[in-house]
């Protein structure tokens, strides 16, 4: 069966979990010195000194971030046209093809080269290949990757994430568990995380623990309403005065994230 026939039946017929995914900074020294600048600034910056190709790389990563796909591939094309041998090229070039609206075929095997590349000393390199075998469901080979990073970085929430999603999809729904669990308890105030293990509750039909996290996700700004919609699992609790207050708080917080959203692209 075709991969992007797999993905669309994770979409519509499994379960939906909630995942704020985003371009994270990577550790290097160079992108945590101006990892708050604006835009404009790092144009500026390359205007004078055009030859600086570590601050053309930080274009083309804030150009990703900012989803200006556009952009980004004007400046990949500059970087890849002054042959700069770097593994964090390769790394932007991937995020680039993997944001495609079709899976590309070449993504996963540029994310691979560059987190070989990499020494494999960053987390995000991990990030973004996983993120690329989800999308493209490979999830045993997922499982095998995930399993890898976590060894390298335990405590990685964004990594803890993404196995719960890998696991749950697997079948594994206690591993999914375990694994939210830890993130919980490294960062009680994610919003998708408490989501999470309140889906997983209310698949195991665990009512107390399912409303308890329902709740949490809620009082976290969790504001994507739709989610208790896709997700069956929540059916049974539709009646539940509990989490009738958690529905009402989460309408709340989407209404709050509309307003100050309104004329924002996401």
């Amino acid at each position: 069966m075709p991969t992007y026939i797999l993905f669309l039946y994770f979409i519509f017929f499994q379960t939906c979990f909630a995942y704020d995914y985003k371009i994270i900074n990577p550790d290097s020294d160079w992108i945590k010195t101006n990892s708050s600048a604006n835009i404009v600034n790092l144009l500026s910056q390359l205007r004078k000194t055009p030859q600086d190709n570590t601050l053309l790389l930080h274009v083309i990563h804030k150009y990703l971030r900012l989803k200006k796909y556009t952009k980004a591939q004007r400046y990949l094309k500059m970087a890849k046209a002054r042959q700069i041998n770097s593994h964090y090229l390769l790394l932007l070039e991937g995020i680039y093809l993997n944001r495609q609206r079709k899976v590309h075929p070449k993504a996963r095997k540029t994310l691979y080269s560059a987190l070989l590349k990499s020494a494999q000393t960053e987390s995000i390199y991990y990030i973004e290949y996983l993120e690329c075998l989800y999308r493209e469901s490979r999830i045993k080979k997922g499982i095998y990757w995930i399993r890898l990073a976590l060894k390298l970085f335990p405590r990685n929430i964004a990594l803890l994430q993404m196995s719960a999603r890998f696991w749950y999809l697997s079948g594994h729904h206690k591993e999914a568990e375990t694994t939210l669990l830890k993130a919980f308890s490294l960062n009680d105030g994610i919003a998708s995380i408490n989501f999470n293990i309140s889906l997983i509750y209310a698949h195991l039909r665990q009512h107390d623990a399912c409303i308890r996290y329902l709740k949490l996700a809620s009082y976290a700004g969790f504001y994507k309403k739709n989610l208790l919609t896709l997700n069956k699992e929540f059916n049974f609790l539709h009646n539940h005065p509990q989490f009738l207050l958690a529905l009402d708080k989460i309408l709340l917080n989407f209404v709050d994230f509309e307003q100050k959203y309104r004329f924002k692209k996401i």
